[in-house]
């Protein structure tokens, strides 16, 4: 009955990761986000990184490989797809988070990445020191495993603490799915560690990550079809995010002001408040809006139906003359 049961886990976990891919793809060729393909790119590794435990399970047991967790092949597979999981989820959390923090998502990506990528270039100098290469895999392997539990913590816990700060609601769906998955994992490897916390790294029929990635690949195909391929009744796409949802009374106020080209001055004129507030809540604006700049800020709201209205060069506004428009266009 166990064996079977596992045989369904693995099924349902498979079949919901080809199932988001095929959603991805589908939702990017139709228009959907560039990040789409980055998603798809993460999607992809995640299958691959449970892909090697299991395939390397059912050769142990029903092939007579009793020692292939400390194979070379195994050691460099296993390497591999942790560097491309964790990496690539590095890489997606910072950039779904800070889309223009381009030097600080490569750096991230580098070092979550390069970390399981050095432990196969450094192999050979370990191996040509230890007495038995075998058990030095499968501690190096073990390493590296509890990395990648790190690895993955750090960024749910970064992922958690600015999700809030999302006004694009299929992206913080997408996150609060993978955030409960990522809880998931996290249960299950403590209640598992119990098991093997003073042994070698040992292949088991009950993975984990079977579990946990199935329900994130359910969660995110659910929620990227809904939102990009789902149609309503009369064959149209599924309302945009209303502009201005998720700011307070502030927020809305400033970027009332944005829209009518008042400067960081003119702003704190007009609010009452200083220039260090209004530049505060302009950058936590940028974050909710995932955009640098106030062009930036200004496409954005336009692409949601706000086409905010162009102040001549010649005619700045003046503060005194934008307080009843503010309170017109924030209370809209």
């Amino acid at each position: 009955m166990i064996p079977v049961l596992y045989l369904v886990v693995y099924f349902l976990s498979y079949s919901a990761g080809f199932a988001g891919l095929g959603v991805c793809a589908f939702a990017a060729l139709r228009g959907g986000p560039r990040w789409l393909w980055l998603f798809m790119a993460w999607l992809a590794s995640s299958i691959f990184f449970m892909l090697i435990r299991n395939v390397t399970y059912f050769l142990k047991l029903y092939l007579n490989h009793p020692s292939i967790e400390s194979s070379l092949g195994f050691y460099v597979g296993y390497m591999l797809t942790t560097a491309a999981f964790v990496g690539l989820m590095a890489f997606g959390a910072s950039y779904l988070m800070h889309p223009g923090r381009r030097v600080i998502r490569r750096a991230v990506t580098a070092v979550a990445s390069g970390i399981p990528l050095a432990f196969i270039c450094m192999l050979p100098a370990f191996e040509s020191l230890a007495a038995d290469r075998y058990a030095l895999r499968l501690v190096l392997i073990n390493v590296v495993m509890y990395y990648a539990f790190v690895a993955t913590d750090a960024i749910l816990i970064y992922v958690w603490v600015h999700v809030k700060l999302l006004t694009d609601r299929v992206i913080r769906s997408i996150l609060l799915v993978n955030l409960v998955s990522g809880g998931v994992y996290i249960a299950l490897s403590v209640a598992q560690w119990f098991t093997y916390y003073a042994k070698l790294y040992d292949i088991n029929d009950f993975s984990v990550v079977n579990v946990s990635l199935f329900l994130m690949f359910l969660g995110n195909t659910f929620v990227i079809g809904r939102a990009y391929l789902a149609r309503s009744r009369h064959g149209h796409s599924p309302a945009q995010p209303r502009p201005y949802d998720g700011l307070d009374d502030r927020e809305r106020r400033i970027v009332a002001l944005i829209e009518r080209g008042a400067t960081n001055k003119e702003i704190s004129e007009t609010l009452g408040v200083s220039i260090s507030v209004v530049k505060n809540t302009i950058y936590r604006v940028f974050l909710r809006y995932r955009v640098n700049s106030r062009t930036e800020l200004l496409s954005r709201l336009r692409a949601q139906g706000r086409p905010g209205e162009q102040v001549p060069a010649d005619a700045p506004p003046r503060a005194e003359s934008l307080t009843a428009d503010v309170e017109a266009i924030a209370n809209r």
